[in-house]
């Protein structure tokens, strides 16, 4: 493979495997905003869970998210779909 395309893939596969990696702890955390201040009030009402558990449940989906496609695949050889 090139050189150049093989240098991309690491930069867009480190980025995108960050990202999600980071906002998930922000929302475990609340470092940058109160996250349940975003969440419909109606989501916990219907699910019978605290707000803050619901942003713990999809911060650590988010988390996984992250980690997911930058280590489980070659997405070089077979695209990664989420």
């Amino acid at each position: 493979m090139d050189n150049r395309l093989d240098r991309a893939w690491w930069v867009l596969g480190t980025g995108l495997g960050l990202g999600p990696i980071l906002a998930g702890l922000d929302k475990l955390f609340n470092l940058l905003t109160n996250w349940q201040m975003y969440l419909n009030p109606l989501a916990p009402k219907l699910l019978h869970i605290q707000p803050a558990t619901f942003m713990h449940a999809c911060g650590r989906s988010s988390r996984d998210r992250g980690r997911n496609p930058r280590f489980s695949v070659d997405t070089r050889a077979t695209p990664h779909t989420s």
